[in-house]
């Protein structure tokens, strides 16, 4: 393929994807892989990376001020909500993960967490002492590849904010998600370093 084609590919496949963020709120990953889909192109080939799909984003929330968007008002609020959520699961070692580590968190973007834990009960036990309605679900990561598991998720709302902490259990071998797009381990941050960045 010549560079010009794959540029020319590239740029549809990051045009598109941010169509879908913006439309439906998928994360990046799962924007480039809908978009790789709906346009005929092989996901295996190099696709945008993140930081190629945000700055698009910015440039078309800044052009058309989209209101799906959080402002920077917004998203400080954001941020004091993720701070809270983090506090609130001290004794569990909270990682901040996903959209809010990003400038780019818009209407139907989640506060992601991930939580290091003996056992199921216990988080559920904190959210209960605190008289958090929540919903345990489950949901299947990529642990290395080729290789997945199922991971519970303690999925609550802190008034706007959908918060979908991921539980880590503390015998388990897994302890990261790995990206589908780029097979290494999600990034995340601890509480002081999530303070530092904001």
């Amino acid at each position: 393929m010549s560079n010009k084609l794959y540029t020319k590919e590239k740029h549809m496949i990051a045009s598109e994807a941010v169509d879908i963020i913006i439309t439906k709120g998928a994360s990046f990953e799962a924007a480039k892989l809908e978009a790789c889909k709906k346009l005929n192109i092989s996901a295996n080939r190099k696709i945008p990376k993140d930081s190629e799909i945000e700055a698009l984003l910015i440039d078309r929330s800044e052009l058309f001020s989209y209101t799906s968007i959080k402002s920077k008002a917004s998203l400080k609020k954001v941020h004091e909500t993720t701070i809270k959520a983090m506090e609130l699961f001290s004794k569990f070692h909270p990682k901040a993960t996903g959209a809010v580590l990003t400038d780019i968190f818009h209407q139907n973007s989640s506060i992601e967490l991930h939580l290091f834990a003996d056992t199921i009960e216990e988080v559920e036990r904190l959210l209960i002492d605190h008289s958090i309605p929540f919903e345990l679900i489950d949901k299947k990561y990529k642990v290395s590849k080729g290789s997945w598991d199922t991971f519970y998720i303690v999925s609550f709302f802190a008034g706007e904010h959908h918060i979908k902490p991921v539980i880590f259990l503390n015998d388990s071998p897994y302890k990261n998600i790995i990206s589908n797009e780029s097979e290494t381990p999600l990034k995340r941050v601890s509480l002081k370093q999530f303070l530092k960045k904001i």
